[in-house]
């Protein structure tokens, strides 16, 4: 039942530091990324401490196992608790806000620009929410094509990395979370 990548001596590893460290918690970040077989090895390990789940992106029904295995999830988006109940994970989840680190996000020495930035994804929440501002806001993340068809807010329709959104919390006055 091995997946195609993780060695029998890398799980071995795994297993061993599992047993010299005994962490009274395992947290698995990105939860989706982890190898199914790290997962599988960690539910039937003696002395299996909790194990949480932090989920930050969208994913698919398919990955139903690694969530099961899990004994508590954390979402960093609300959405993800419908998408959760609706792919059948049985796994209880919560939401769990994204936090900051004060090292990362400093107040910036560019101009700052005078309009609302929101960075997310669209769901249907998040478009009535932003289809309800007054002024043009600034926003960027995937699946707003729509939006941006309707050029009444600045879109830029794609994913954007950690020090990409750093930057730009940094050189706006208001940002919508």
């Amino acid at each position: 039942w091995q997946s195609r990548g993780v060695s029998e001596w890398m799980l071995a590893r795994f297993e061993r530091t599992l047993a010299q460290f005994r962490p009274d918690l395992v947290v698995v970040a990105g939860l989706f990324g982890v190898p199914v077989d790290y997962m599988r090895r960690l539910s039937v390990h003696p002395n299996r401490p909790p194990v949480a789940g932090l989920v930050g992106d969208r994913f698919q029904a398919s990955e139903r196992e690694r969530a099961d295995q899990c004994d508590r999830l954390y979402f960093t988006d609300t959405c993800f608790l419908r998408d959760a109940e609706l792919a059948g994970f049985r796994t209880p989840g919560a939401y769990l806000p994204l936090g900051v680190d004060p090292e990362l996000f400093r107040l910036g020495y560019a101009a700052r620009r005078f309009e609302l930035l929101f960075v997310a994804s669209r769901t249907d929440v998040r478009e009535t929410v932003v289809r309800g501002l007054r002024a043009p806001a600034r926003i960027v993340g995937t699946d707003w094509s729509a939006l941006a068809d309707e050029g009444f807010h600045r879109v830029r329709n794609h994913k954007i990395g950690r020090w990409r959104l750093i930057q730009l919390y940094q050189r706006h006055f208001a940002v919508l979370n």
